[in-house]
């Protein structure tokens, strides 16, 4: 296996996997990173950004306008290596690691230089098989309505 590649930005924290893909956990985490002095950088907010972000006001909650995906893997995977692979993801991709934070009453784009994150593993294999579409469907249903305030 391949070493990560090294980092271009030394003042940037590297990422890490160590949070639940509970949208809740992720808030918080990034929340707590910001508190304990992990580099970030503070931009203004697109029109669009900002819209989505009146929605969110309007009716705060609303998870109408979340994206969940969820994938059904058969056979043999390394979680280790799944969790390394999305977190190189996170790592390249500033959009991944950008929060919404209001400041005076607007929001302002907030691009952490780390964002802990962790793909869930759910494994159905226990429960009889004709049971267990059903139940990836359950779960999937919660993770799509979760808050991502």
């Amino acid at each position: 296996m391949a070493s990560p590649p090294k980092e271009t930005n030394p003042g940037t924290a590297r990422p890490t996997y160590e949070a639940n893909t509970s949208s809740q956990v992720i808030t918080d985490q990034a929340t707590q990173a910001t508190s304990e002095n992990v580099r970030f950088e503070d931009f203004p907010c697109s029109v669009g950004q900002e819209r989505f972000w009146l929605l969110d006001r309007l009716d705060p909650g609303d998870s109408s306008l979340n994206v969940a995906v969820r994938w059904r893997l058969e056979g043999r995977i390394s979680t280790r290596c799944w969790d390394r692979a999305w977190q190189s993801i996170i790592g390249r991709h500033e959009v991944l690691r950008t929060i919404f934070p209001e400041i005076e009453g607007k929001p302002i784009q907030r691009v952490l230089g780390h964002m802990p994150f962790r793909i869930a593993e759910v494994d159905l294999g226990l429960l009889p098989e004709e049971q267990r579409t059903a139940e990836g469907d359950r779960i999937g249903l919660i993770e799509a309505e979760l808050l991502l305030t």
